[in-house]
């Protein structure tokens, strides 16, 4: 193949993940004959493969790659640009279109079709620094399971919302599941939303949404931010989190505790959970605050199959639909179905599974 010598070349610093944007400004590429093939001189020189977020790269839509740039000398490829501009979903593609690629020695050379308005293409970049300096927040108040005993408030106490932060405490990670309101050592605590969770070495900077809950909305208000993993295979995970800036105070961000641990999660071991036979006693869970359990009776587990509503004189009696985690700390996401009027599955909770290597925690909402 045969690459045009028309290569614009961008410069240093202007579209690396780094760069921060709240402007409506426009690829200059859009505006260019898109005949044209280009190379990018910032970070790396290689498009970043998955959502960056609002707001980075230097553009209000950051577009990214929909696959790995090709390896074999001189071969043109088509893959995917693609883009998110929900604000309450960051990385939910609204827009995709096609871009070609061809590797030359070192250098890649792109060529677009079209580019949504307000939106340019990133590239990767040497997050050494930003790994290095991040700020670290030790509190063990900001805990999934500590009680708030005084009004903590990030959004005042946090030193600015242009740095980026590391928990260094408990897991070292904010949880990816609803934590009930007056935890972490405030009224609301910030989680990590949506199923994407948090990203794995090597895929750079990733928007995500952060959610606090109320006592009847897991996703009561969103917040979006960033995170990075400045870990490796060898050393494991390191997560830092950079946040946009709350808009109330006592808002706090909160840090993962280990569900395996007894000191997190609650059990549940009343005589009426055996689903043995009907009853005229009328009990419910709707008390129950959004966090880990354990069953420590009989075999240790939900329910696995449907139960017939008023059974433990439970109205709505609530069984698990999914999978186990078959190796200790993995996690499954299934729900819990609650039976009535005939219908096995009348209503519906998410539900997370852990393996404790001896028995299971559940994580209820």
């Amino acid at each position: 193949a045969v690459v045009s010598t028309q290569s614009g070349h961008y410069g240093r610093g202007a579209r690396g993940e780094l760069q921060t944007s709240t402007s409506n400004s426009h690829d200059p590429i859009q505006t260019d004959n898109t005949d044209n093939w280009f190379s990018f001189a910032a970070g790396k020189g290689t498009m970043k493969k998955t959502c960056p977020g609002l707001h980075h790269c230097g553009w209000k839509y950051p577009m990214w790659l929909g696959g790995e740039s090709p390896t074999e000398e001189g071969k043109i490829s088509m893959l995917m640009g693609h883009a998110a501009t929900s604000a309450s979903n960051v990385c939910s593609i609204t827009n995709s279109h096609p871009v070609y690629i061809v590797k030359c020695g070192e250098t890649y050379y792109h060529k677009y079709t079209r580019i949504i308005s307000y939106s340019g293409y990133c590239v990767d970049e040497d997050f050494s620094d930003v790994c290095k300096n991040a700020v670290e927040l030790s509190e063990e108040w900001r805990g999934t399971t500590i009680d708030k005993t005084r009004d903590h408030c990030d959004t005042l106490g946090l030193s600015d919302f242009e740095s980026w932060y590391r928990m260094n405490v408990y897991e070292k990670k904010m949880p990816d599941h609803c934590v009930a309101p007056n935890k972490c050592g405030g009224d609301t605590g910030y989680y990590v939303g949506g199923e994407l969770g948090h990203p794995a070495a090597g895929e750079g900077i990733v928007g995500r949404t952060f959610y606090y809950s109320s006592a009847s909305n897991c996703k009561a208000s969103a917040l979006n931010g960033h995170i990075l993993n400045c870990g490796n295979k060898d050393d494991g995970d390191d997560y830092v989190y950079k946040w946009t800036k709350p808009s109330g105070c006592d808002r706090v961000f909160c840090a993962e505790q280990d569900p395996c641990s007894s000191t997190v999660y609650k059990k549940l071991e009343e005589d009426f959970r055996a689903a043995r036979g009907p009853s005229t006693d009328r009990i419910s869970d709707n008390t129950l605050e959004h966090g880990w359990y354990r069953f420590p009776r009989d075999e240790g587990i939900m329910a696995r199959s449907p139960v017939l509503p008023g059974h433990s004189g439970i109205t709505y009696p609530g069984w698990y639909d999914g999978e186990y985690p078959l190796e200790e700390d993995d996690e499954k996401t299934g729900r819990a179905c609650f039976s009535y009027n005939g219908n096995p599955c009348y209503q519906e909770r998410p539900v997370t599974v852990r393996n404790c290597k001896n028995f299971y925690v559940y994580h209820l909402q």
